[in-house]
């Protein structure tokens, strides 16, 4: 090669050196204690991570927020909206027993809490077995114990329908136990 005949090479000058240096161990030692002083370089084996890296996975979470965010918009379907219901029961046999008293409340609980493929129950209660009347007209109080057929308890839901609400109140324990269950809706006030 001549001088006078062209070259890719800006600096031709620079062709002539050689490709890799290996520098002296004891500049390159002080040129790495010199960069962990000032924070520039970690531990060997620990691999530092610019700004880049973070960046990319920042606009990627953003961009997987919008597109879930956009995904739920108008064209997907809204979740069934769910109306207010009491399961007001009534009658049923008591027992005496406390034992049994305690297996029943038990299996009530677990009824409450499980997962219903037609809505939820949000909560319920036992009632005592005293009950008092007041009517307007008289100026007394009556106090007695509950009729056999008079309400007992009640459970209050969520369900997608008056349907749907029903069949909670079929797979509600105390049917099993001789009682009956009145499913009334729940009027928003």
């Amino acid at each position: 090669m001549t001088d006078d005949t062209p070259t890719d090479d800006p600096v031709p000058e620079l062709g002539s050196l050689p490709n890799e240096v290996v520098p002296d161990a004891a500049v390159e030692q002080r040129t790495i204690a010199a960069l962990r002083g000032r924070s520039l370089l970690r531990q060997q084996g620990v691999r530092a991570v610019g700004a880049r890296p973070w960046l990319a996975a920042a606009a990627l979470a953003f961009t997987a927020f919008l597109a879930g965010l956009l995904s739920s918009g108008p064209d997907s379907p809204a979740p069934a909206p769910q109306a207010s219901f009491a399961l007001l029961l009534y009658g049923g046999s008591t027992g005496s027993d406390s034992s049994a008293h305690a297996a029943r409340a038990e299996e009530y609980r677990r009824w409450a809490s499980a997962d219903h493929p037609w809505g939820r129950v949000i909560g319920g209660e036992a009632l005592g077995d005293s009950a008092w009347t007041v009517e307007r007209a008289k100026t007394n109080i009556s106090l007695g114990k509950a009729r056999s057929d008079e309400l007992v308890g009640f459970f209050l839901v969520q369900a997608p329908s008056r349907e749907a609400a029903a069949f909670l109140a079929v797979a509600c324990p105390h049917l099993k136990y001789g009682g009956r269950v009145v499913v009334r809706a729940i009027q928003p006030t």
